[in-house]
């Protein structure tokens, strides 16, 4: 299945549903752009919206009795959020969330070990040295993103 506009969705059944490190089911979709589109997705809210229609279209290909045809909601927005930052996550800190997922500390030579990382219940790489303030959880254990990464470019 494609769509021809600006942005087409590529189905590949092996890529549809797979594991994460957690054992998790997770569903795939892959986006791709041509060059004359590709400044369009640039911004991260574009990004988000997208990755969560991608989202919500797997979802109603899977229950097609209960087929969500709304205007996207706040939550549709941080789940797609938390898939992007998990999938830039993966890529980057690949050995340190193996790790942390076989209840191991990050190696000494790891440039995130001072950082205390813990994986939250969500399956995100977080800051842990923090937790002896009295912040909100979203402050006081930030996301770990790469900087060099260009997601957060």
């Amino acid at each position: 299945m494609a769509y021809t506009g600006a942005i087409q969705l590529a189905y590949n059944s092996r890529q549809y549903s797979h594991r994460t490190p957690g054992n998790e089911k997770c569903a795939s979709c892959t986006a791709t752009t041509s060059r004359r589109h590709h400044t369009k997705i640039l911004k991260l809210s574009k990004l988000i919206r997208v990755v969560a229609y991608c989202r919500r279209f797997i979802n109603n290909c899977r229950h097609s009795k209960v087929k969500q045809t709304t205007t996207l909601s706040t939550q549709d927005n941080d789940q797609a959020l938390t898939c992007c930052v998990k999938m830039v996550q993966q890529i980057s800190y690949t050995q340190e969330m193996k790790g942390l997922m076989e209840q191991q500390e990050v190696a000494s030579t790891s440039p995130i070990k001072t950082l205390h990382p813990f994986i939250d219940q969500e399956g995100l790489l977080r800051v842990g040295r923090l937790q002896q303030y009295t912040l909100p959880y979203q402050a006081m254990h930030k996301m770990i993103l790469h900087s060099n990464h260009h997601f957060i470019k």
